[in-house]
C-alpha cells in the first residue's frame, strides 16, 4: 500500500516542503545530508506515488528521526503507517554496509548531542498545533530506532 522513495535531487525536497508546508527545506537538513548524518525520503501511497504524503528524515541505519505530513503534523493515520515503517526498517537493515553502520553510529551520537543541547536550552515550539511543547520532546516521540539492526 505504501512506498518509501528517494528524492531525485534538491528540487524534489524543496517541492516536498512547499507542498506539505513544513520545514524540510531548511538548511540544517541539507547540512545533515552532506555529512551523511541523515537523509530525506518520501513516504507515498502506492495509488499516488507523485503526491506528497509524509516526509521522513532517516539515519543511515534506517532509524527514522522524523515523519511529518502537512504543516509538520502527524495524522491519525500514523498508527496504520508505523507497522509498514517497521517492516521497511527490517528490509533496510538487511542491506546495510559497514560504512552505513559507521555513519549510523556517528549520526546517533550527533542526535544525542542535539537532544542534550535542546534540553539545556529549553527550546520550545512557537507555532502550529505543537506550540508550547518542548522541541526535544516532540523529536524524541517521533524517533523510530531501527531495532532490526
Amino acid at each position: 500500500s505504501y512506498s518509501v522513495l528517494a528524492p531525485a535531487g534538491v528540487g524534489e525536497i524543496l517541492a516536498e516542503g512547499d507542498a506539505l508546508q513544513h520545514c524540510v527545506a531548511q538548511e540544517r537538513y541539507f547540512e545533515r545530508i552532506e555529512r551523511g548524518e541523515s537523509y530525506i525520503l518520501f513516504l507515498r501511497k502506492n495509488t499516488a506515488l507523485d503526491k506528497p504524503y509524509y516526509t521522513l528524515e532517516v539515519e543511515p541505519d534506517g532509524t527514522i528521526r522524523q515523519k511529518r505530513t502537512e504543516y509538520d503534523r502527524q495524522g491519525k493515520d500514523m498508527r496504520i503507517l508505523e507497522p509498514f515503517l517497521l517492516e521497511w526498517q527490517t528490509v533496510v537493515s538487511k542491506r546495510l554496509t559497514a560504512e552505513d553502520q559507521r555513519l549510523a553510529e556517528k549520526s546517533q551520537a550527533l542526535r544525542s548531542e542535539e537532544f542534550a543541547e535542546l534540553r539545556r536550552k529549553g527550546a520550545v515550539i512557537y507555532t502550529g498545533e505543537l506550540a508550547g511543547k518542548k522541541l526535544v520532546d516532540v523529536l524524541a516521540a517521533d524517533l523510530m530506532v531501527n531495532k532490526a539492526v
